[in-house]
């Protein structure tokens, strides 16, 4: 009889560990499927973030450079604010070569608002005629950051001494060699 008790007593302890391994065996075996379901689908779930972590800078870049092309300063505009005959040409470039997502002209914020604003109305006065000849017109956005430019006597001086430290070229010596019969 005392048998009995104890066995009936180390059931009653033991049930409901048994019942706790049951579960913690399901959930070892749900998590194995899924990593090993995880290891064979492996790279492919990560690649797409990956690439996009890759190319995001870049677009940044791209971005960038085409604002800085885009973008009218003050050497494209005469004192009271017209646009020069390069800074039309530039626009006409803008509306007509540059890739369609990227037709926007910037135009360079000055401390003086009038000088602004003339410039600002001087881009729409040349807009509304492209328009009139039948040239989609370019998105026109202001912009106070100021692109990276040299001038060009800058680079032709660095071209010209360039081209002075060049060494003449030289033809390698002759050898002649006479061989005898």
């Amino acid at each position: 009889m005392r048998r009995i008790i104890w066995v009936l007593l180390a059931l009653a302890v033991w049930t409901p560990t048994v019942a706790d391994a049951g579960e913690g065996w399901k959930e070892f075996c749900r998590k194995f499927q899924l990593y090993k379901k995880r290891t064979q689908a492996w790279p492919e779930p990560f690649i797409h973030r990956d690439r996009e972590a890759v190319r995001s800078p870049w677009d940044v870049m791209e971005h960038n450079g085409w604002r800085s092309q885009n973008t009218l300063t003050e050497h494209l505009f005469t004192d009271d604010g017209e646009l020069t005959e390069a800074g039309r040409r530039k626009i006409v470039w803008i509306a007509t070569q540059a890739p369609e997502e990227r037709r926007t002209v910037y135009i360079l914020a000055t401390e003086d608002r009038n000088a602004t604003l003339s410039r600002t109305e001087s881009v729409k006065q040349l807009v509304a005629d492209l328009s009139q000849q039948g040239i989609a017109p370019p998105q026109m956005m202001m912009t106070s950051r100021r692109p990276l430019s040299w001038q060009g006597d800058y680079f032709d001086r660095v071209e010209k001494a360039s081209r002075d430290n060049v060494a003449p070229p030289v033809l390698p010596e002759m050898v002649l060699t006479t061989e005898g019969g």
